[in-house]
């Protein structure tokens, strides 16, 4: 995930009233969050998307089952492998374009466009695969669930405290009211 922009929302949730994209918006700007989130990725091969689509759920409808976990997975993985890690690797590869170049800089300024544009829909596909109907209440310990869910579907290897460490940056906020 890149620096988000909260311009555009999706559906709310019963819960928050808050829609998947929206909430991201916001958790992602939470401290020490978008750390966690880009180790996660970087270490463990994990899509930022479907991390936080784990945790959303868990903390919004409560631990989904495996089935629906695979679902996202399969979902996210088409759109990720097709649009967003092509528009993240033209965005990189721009970075060491001198910007003094003939319209260099409006070209990088379109493609992280792009790219923020490729993660909202992502997400959009990802909000409208959660299921209302859950296997627990929304909880820290139904997106713990969730993680591990999609760890396992995704052969990856986290400990458990990387997954509880980032739940609790996700929850300090709500914790402090």
């Amino acid at each position: 995930m890149s620096d988000k922009d909260a311009s555009a929302g999706g559906a709310e949730t019963e819960t928050t009233g808050e829609g998947f994209w929206d909430w991201s918006n916001r958790v992602y700007r939470l401290p020490g969050v978008a750390d966690r989130l880009i180790a996660l990725q970087d270490a463990h091969r994990l899509d930022v998307n479907l991390v936080l689509w784990c945790a959303w759920t868990g903390l919004t409808r409560g631990a989904v089952k495996p089935k629906s976990v695979r679902k996202a997975l399969a979902a996210s993985e088409d759109w990720n492998s097709q649009v967003v890690k092509p528009l993240r690797a033209a965005r990189k590869a721009l970075k060491s374009a001198p910007d003094e170049a003939d319209g260099a800089d409006a070209l990088k300024k379109k493609v992280k466009e792009a790219e923020l544009d490729a993660e909202r829909i992502e997400q959009s596909l990802l909000e409208g695969i959660a299921p209302t109907d859950t296997e627990s209440a929304a909880s820290a310990e139904a997106a713990l669930a969730n993680l591990q869910t999609y760890r396992a579907a995704a052969d990856a290897q986290c400990p458990d405290d990387v997954f509880e460490t980032l739940i609790a940056a996700l929850t300090a906020e709500t914790d402090a009211d």
